[in-house]
């Protein structure tokens, strides 16, 4: 996917205040539940702690892509958030302090869907100066 398009993609940006990884994550959510169609908060936050447990969203390269499948979800929904000073207990698989942090929810059948976000954004952020 085309920088463009993976831009177009984020249906929401926001500076996050946050400096731990569970704060962050809360943020996000927060984000997201302001969202015309966007899963309540509450049922969201299970989700995404539940996939955080198997293992960390913390892909590498000061990036994490936290994701959840949600029921009855209408359409993707793409939180951008960037912390400045970086979030140190991401717990990245190559130990980075994460500055950008990218939420993705997709409705459960939208597997193609979830992997061309995923896609277009570690292809769009590998490069340096794009990040």
């Amino acid at each position: 996917m085309p920088l463009d398009e993976t831009i177009a993609a984020i249906t929401r940006c926001c500076i996050l205040r946050s400096r731990t990884k569970l704060e962050a994550l809360r943020e996000l959510v927060g984000e997201s539940g302001q969202l015309p169609g966007s899963p309540d908060p509450q049922d969201l936050w299970p989700l995404l702690l539940e996939r955080e447990e198997l293992m960390s969203t913390g892909i590498g390269l000061g990036i994490a892509i936290p994701h959840a499948r949600v029921r009855g979800l209408a359409e993707p929904i793409v939180v951008l958030g960037l912390q400045k000073d970086g979030i140190p207990d991401y717990e990245s698989i190559d130990g980075q302090t994460v500055r950008i942090v990218i939420l993705i929810l997709v409705a459960e059948s939208q597997q193609k869907e979830y992997l061309r976000i995923v896609a277009g954004f570690v292809s769009s952020l590998r490069t340096g100066s794009v990040r």
